[in-house]
């Protein structure tokens, strides 16, 4: 226990204090400033140190009570208020970080240091327009900044425009070479025109120099590895492994087991609970599960709920806003609910919550739907897949995860709205065949658009209509489209569609195209069920691992294997044999909702049924 019996003064505490943060003995530096403050409780700065200590110890709530009283005592040290702001947008409570932000400007206007802070909080907000003129303002008082070309580079790729992202960044670079943010803000904006592998390499650069609130964007090297044919499937589960190993270490204790009560405790953990692609998947369990042998938990980490947040809140057993608290927060909240089998529903995409499993709140941890990829995590036990994503004997050497699977498919689609098909096909109205894709423009590696070439030099005068997820800047369309052209395709066959504003306009679009393709590698979901959902057939390669064997679970299930190919020359040849054939794309816009609606892809009855037994399976033999 810490004592003040010691003849030292507290001034004295608080010098050994600061050797001891400096040489990294965060206990010994903790005891001793706490023995400063028996002797002068009052003190700020010494209020503030140990505030900074228990940030370090993720310990936020007794972070930011410190760091308050430090102010009451001394309102006029910019630091305490800086200091104070960076703890609140560690737990999202970014109205509090601004007005700390805005504070540590005013206290010392010419700190371009408050100011980079103060921009970063509006990006957080989106508030990008009051951002914009905070950075430059930084910049007009010191031109030669590395950390606010960085952060305007940040800004840029937030506003969807990667060209002025990649400028800001490389003159970030030529001022400071070992600026990870800068490598980072380099490395995502080159991913967003399509240079993914150049972008890959830019993002492991920084991590050689990165901090640690870099983490969530060193993760989504991750998942572009999953985009691009350059890497083999071993390759990207040791780099998934490496990471989760470094950055997202198993920090836990085996927690304690209720086996006397009857029902089980799901948990599920999630930024997804709303108008998201998880929703589509999600929603069939909530609706239909037996609330007599389980209990559903959502801790949600939704920023903003919607109509579709809403809908799942009002259908489970127990609802937890997570957004604003810490990752230890979270595991003991988790701990108190007494979660028996806890899911990841995110994987490494944004927003995720890996850190908590870290923790093992729960004694079973399984991923879930949003990840078409191993963790990496040796903390998580499980992954739910199925058969004809994972093959036996096939998959097993990718995971860290033992793998459970649900027979036929490990999806069950509940659509948005029924939208209505039009019944005449494109070809009809317009004389030519229009393929399509709706899969967000990052898929589109190098062989697919070799592959979508070959088949619009086969199939003349066919058009083919992209939309993407995210704004299309001139640099991702001139990518895209000199792709096509330098394989004999005009830019004129080529449509390119920015996001619709809404779920109905989105659907519609799809009344315009005669035969979706499927992406490869990563294969489409939530754009495959649209496509069938509107009567349009999907055409899908057939892969070696899980994200590129999606498509295939689909077709299977749906009985439509008939649109698998096993490789780009019978992809190619699949997707021109049925453009000639504007019968069978007719009985398709006919029949494919309906062979959905009766398949159980979109039974959630019998699919809750068998993920409640497979659950109560894994309960059963995990202990054996």
């Amino acid at each position: 226990m810490p004592s003040s019996t010691t003849n030292l003064t507290a001034h004295q505490h608080a010098v050994s204090a600061a050797k001891y943060q400096q040489s990294g003995d965060l206990r010994r530096a903790e005891i001793s400033i706490i023995n400063a403050l028996e002797l002068d409780p009052d003190n700020a700065d010494y209020l503030h140190f140990l505030g900074l200590v228990k940030q370090f110890h993720a310990h936020f709530s007794e972070a930011i009570c410190l760091i308050s009283k430090a102010i009451l005592h001394n309102n006029k040290n910019p630091v305490f208020h800086y200091n104070l702001g960076v703890i609140y947008k560690k737990i999202n409570q970014f109205e509090n970080a601004l007005s700390c932000q805005k504070e540590a400007a005013r206290l010392d206007p010419a700190n371009t240091h408050y100011l980079n802070e103060t921009g970063l909080v509006y990006v957080e907000m989106e508030a990008l327009s009051q951002a914009e003129k905070i950075f430059f303002k930084s910049l007009k008082l010191n031109p030669h900044n590395a950390n606010t070309l960085s952060n305007i580079a940040y800004l840029f790729r937030k506003k969807h425009d990667p060209e002025d992202a990649i400028k800001y960044a490389k003159a970030a670079l030529s001022l400071n070479p070992q600026l990870s943010a800068a490598y980072m803000n380099l490395g995502q904006a080159l991913v967003m025109v399509n240079h993914i592998k150049k972008g890959i390499h830019y993002i492991n650069k920084s991590f050689s120099c990165a901090d640690q609130h870099l983490l969530a964007s060193q993760q989504s090297v991750l998942l572009y590895m999953l985009y691009i044919s350059d890497f083999s499937p071993w390759e990207i589960f040791k780099k998934h492994q490496q990471f989760s190993q470094q950055y997202l270490p198993s920090t836990y204790h085996e927690p304690k087991v209720n086996t006397t009560q009857k029902k089980l405790n799901l948990g599920f953990i999630s930024s997804d609970f709303r108008f998201h692609s998880v929703f589509h998947f999600f929603i069939s369990l909530v609706n239909d599960y037996n609330k007599k042998q389980f209990r559903y938990y959502c801790y949600s980490g939704v920023s903003h709920p919607d109509n579709e947040t809403n809908i799942i809140k009002a259908r489970v057993d127990h609802w937890r806003d997570i957004y604003h608290k810490s990752t230890e927060e979270i595991a003991t909240q988790i701990r108190n609910d007494h979660i028996d089998i806890l899911f990841d529903l995110s994987g490494h995409t944004k927003g995720n919550y890996l850190p908590v499993f870290t923790r093992k709140p729960a004694p079973i941890q399984v991923t879930f739907l949003g990840y078409p990829f191993s963790t990496g995590l040796e903390s998580i036990d499980y992954k739910i897949t199925d058969e004809f994503s994972d093959p036996t004997g096939l998959s097993e050497t990718h995971y860290s995860e033992k793998l459970l699977k649900i027979s036929p498919s490990f999806l069950c689609y509940t659509p948005y709205i029924d939208i209505r098909i039009s019944k005449s096909i494109p070809v009809q109205r317009k004389a030519y065949i229009t393929f399509g894709s709706f899969n967000k423009f990052s898929k589109l590696s190098p062989e697919l658009l070799a592959t979508w070439s070959a088949i619009l030099t086969k199939v003349k005068n066919a058009q083919l209509i992209l939309k993407n997820n995210q704004p299309i800047s001139n640099s991702l369309a001139n990518h895209i489209l000199s792709a096509f052209s330098a394989h004999g395709i005009s830019k004129e066959r080529i449509t390119l569609i920015s996001p619709t504003v809404d779920i109905e306009t989105h659907l519609r679009h799809y009344n315009d195209i005669d035969i979706c393709l499927d992406t490869f590698p990563y294969n489409g979901t939530t754009t495959t069920f649209e496509a069938l959902w509107m009567g349009v057939p999907v055409i899908s390669l057939i892969g070696e691992d899980h994200r590129s064997r999606v498509g295939n679970s689909i077709l299977q299930t749906l009985g439509h294997k008939t649109l698998l190919a096993a490789n780009r020359d019978e992809y190619v040849s699949i997707a021109a044999n049925l453009a000639k054939n504007k019968n069978m794309i007719k009985y398709y816009r006919e029949s494919l909702r309906k062979d959905l609606k009766a398949s159980l892809l979109t039974d959630g009855k019998t699919y809750t049924k068998k993920f409640e037994q497979l659950m109560q399976n894994v309960w059963k033999t995990h202990w054996k």
